[in-house]
């Protein structure tokens, strides 16, 4: 219970845990070209030759970042985060992979740039949506700078919104321990606190991308999630 207390904070961002942040981070390093095939890129729906800007929206230390720009070498990619410890050590990975067609930015006020408007046709959240406090805002934002055409391919952990369905299931019930003290605090960090995390799952993950206007492609309920503009 000492880690409950009834006056203790709301949550905590990722700012209060950079090598949770660090530790998340290392298994991206691995994300080659085959793996972003297989596990995020809209195979199908989008062309590589097509892309021409790619946003990475809450990139952290920005491995995954630099994978994209290296599997698209005639696209420009941006990493965005809020936490300025991260974006920091992604300037730094930048620097040491020499990948120039790559820029990390700061994400300020919780707004991306106004000139962004309609600029990205591809934009990625990995193990993003489920731990924003206000997911309203950010899907806002991410339908502005979205091309017409575009497409958004969130990952997030593959749990089942009734939690009486993932009985059983042992990934479930680790995922859900970890969301406790990670993601969790994370969505309750700041205003409107949407306390999400993990326990979210990919059922309410879907209805909540198509109540704000836009429509899933293919499987809505699996980890990995396409969806463009309805």
């Amino acid at each position: 219970l000492e880690c409950f207390k009834e006056d203790g904070p709301k949550g905590y961002d990722y700012s209060n845990q950079f090598d949770t942040l660090m530790w998340l981070d290392h298994d991206k390093k691995s994300c080659d070209s085959k793996w972003i095939n297989e596990n995020l890129y809209p195979v199908g729906y989008k062309d590589t030759d097509t892309i021409t800007n790619v946003l990475d929206f809450g990139c952290g230390p920005g491995s995954l970042t630099i994978k994209l720009a290296e599997h698209l070498p005639n696209a420009k990619v941006y990493g965005v985060d809020i936490d300025r410890n991260s974006i920091e050590k992604a300037k730094e990975n930048k620097a040491k992979a020499n990948i120039p067609n790559v820029e990390f930015i700061l994400l300020e006020h919780d707004h991306l740039e106004e000139s962004w408007t309609k600029k990205f046709d591809w934009i990625t959240m990995v193990d993003v949506f489920h731990d924003l406090p206000n997911p309203n805002l950010s899907i806002t934002d991410i339908k502005r700078v979205l091309k017409d055409d575009g497409i958004v391919s969130a990952v997030d952990p593959c749990v089942h919104s009734d939690h009486k369905k993932n009985q059983g299931n042992q990934s479930a019930a680790m995922l859900y321990v970890f969301s406790t003290f990670i993601c969790l605090p994370c969505s309750m960090s700041s205003e409107p606190a949407a306390a999400n995390g993990i326990g979210w799952g990919v059922q309410n993950r879907a209805e909540f991308i198509k109540s704000n206007g836009l429509k899933i492609l293919g499987d809505q309920h699996n980890g990995l999630v396409q969806f463009q503009k309805a």
